[in-house]
């Protein structure tokens, strides 16, 4: 995904002046661009420890040029790492095959990966995550 793409699909709901929480922080590409549009308070997930020097590096950054209130969380996703967000953001490289995406009354936003054979319906991981049927 380029630049643009990611700036222009990873989008807050319109008037979103809340938390939020970026599951797969990698190195804060994202957590950038949420800044320059002016979002200030992020909660970084990377459980990734090839990351971390990179994250806690660009997330100083942003704490100073953007004034940003960054939470570092180096490790795997958990589902109270959702307290107080209103707005998230996945790329967690698999992770969301563990979630239930349909329970979540919080806005959101995915990357998916596909990393199974669909079941028996053809259907992976994924899309019975959020719900989704293929049709015939």
């Amino acid at each position: 995904m380029t630049w643009r793409e990611m700036s222009n699909y990873y989008q807050p709901p319109e008037g979103f002046d809340g938390l939020i929480v970026d599951v797969g922080a990698r190195d804060g590409d994202t957590a950038i661009i949420f800044a320059r549009k002016g979002y200030k308070r992020m909660r970084l997930i990377e459980p990734d420890p090839n990351c971390w020097n990179l994250l806690e590096h660009n997330a100083k950054v942003l704490r100073k040029r953007y004034g940003c209130e960054i939470e570092i969380l180096k490790r795997r996703f958990e589902m109270q790492d959702l307290e107080g967000a209103g707005f998230i953001k996945f790329d967690c490289e698999g992770c969301e095959h563990e979630l239930d995406l349909r329970s979540l009354k919080i806005p959101w936003v995915a990357e998916m990966h596909i990393f199974s054979k669909p079941d028996a319906n053809g259907r992976y991981d994924f899309v019975r995550a959020i719900g989704y049927l293929k049709g015939p």
